[in-house]
């Protein structure tokens, strides 16, 4: 039941395309470009990822294997309903701080989301980047979705779920 619930939330995903470049502080932008490639506009399943902020001296490549697998495990057996869809995923990794996702008012269709992990803790970055993950898929990505009481909490418990689901995934492949 819970994962029918899951599935039928919000609407917005299903697999990932990832890159890496080289350096890992500041915005890097690491994606196969989109905009020139005729066919159908990304869903959040399918939306190129770019890594951003200071991922210190982390392996190189392994936090976007991480993404992706998280994605594709928390996007397994859902459809992807919503026309709201961002068309990028940032992740950025900040030292201090909660998790979260950046409410930009630039209409750029980026989803942004932050991470705050430790060197090489991969398990945190699967359980942060899913929970953040099931918030872009309720559609709470854009400028206008703020936060807010009395149903907050329900958003909340969805997403935790959604996370939870993706771990469970990830860890039976």
């Amino acid at each position: 039941m819970l994962t029918s619930l899951i599935g039928s939330v919000a609407g917005a995903l299903a697999s990932a395309s990832l890159a890496h470049s080289g350096g890992w502080r500041t915005v890097q932008t690491a994606m196969r470009s989109q905009s020139s490639q005729a066919g159908p506009r990304p869903t959040l399943a399918t939306a190129p990822i770019e890594l951003a902020g200071d991922w210190g001296r982390m392996l190189e490549g392994a936090a976007v294997q991480v993404v992706e697998r998280m994605r594709q495990a928390c996007f397994d057996g859902v459809r992807l309903l919503s026309d709201r869809q961002p068309t990028r995923l940032r992740v950025e990794e900040h030292t201090t701080g909660p998790p979260a996702i950046w409410l930009h008012p630039d209409g750029s269709g980026l989803a942004w989301t932050i991470v705050d992990i430790g060197e090489r803790d991969w398990s945190k970055l699967a359980y942060q980047f899913g929970h953040e993950l099931g918030h872009v898929f309720a559609n709470s990505w854009q400028a206008d979705a703020k936060p807010a009481s009395p149903c907050q909490w329900l958003e909340e418990a969805m997403v935790e779920a959604f996370s939870l689901r993706g771990l469970s995934r990830l860890a039976k492949s």
